[in-house]
């Protein structure tokens, strides 16, 4: 009704995944070294996926109603990534490493640009064989 008074209560709750599938390398030009620095790099693609909910209700002196809306969106795209590594032997079989990735993933799902660029770091132990 037209001028009437009434509460509004509103919640959008979001669930985000997201995978990476890259085939990998690297260059290690000290491949025998104790201590070794290494470029590793990468090609392959991204999935996101975002599941969103919104809840509204509608409160007034009489009555209340209440909507709900689901959507799900999913996206594959393609992705690069290059880096700086660094591994020591800590003995004959154990390796601990730490590696710098700037990606570039050819979607970017908070805006209308083309690109979503961003930097990640891993740490890594390793046991050889």
């Amino acid at each position: 009704t037209p001028g009437a008074e009434y509460s509004l209560y509103q919640e959008e709750d979001y669930k985000l995944r997201r995978f990476s599938y890259f085939l990998v390398g690297k260059i290690n030009p000290l491949e025998d070294s104790k201590f070794r620095v290494y470029v590793p790099f990468g090609a392959g693609f991204v999935t996101y996926s975002r599941e969103k909910r919104e809840y509204t209700r509608y409160i007034y002196p009489t009555y209340s109603w209440d909507t709900s809306f689901d959507s799900k969106s999913t996206h594959t795209k393609p992705a690069l990534f290059a880096g700086l590594g660094l591994e020591y032997n800590v003995s004959t079989s154990v390796v601990l490493g730490l590696e710098w990735h700037y990606n570039i993933w050819f979607y970017n799902p908070r805006s209308d640009e083309n690109q979503l660029k961003y930097h990640s770091f891993l740490a890594k132990v390793g046991i050889v064989f």
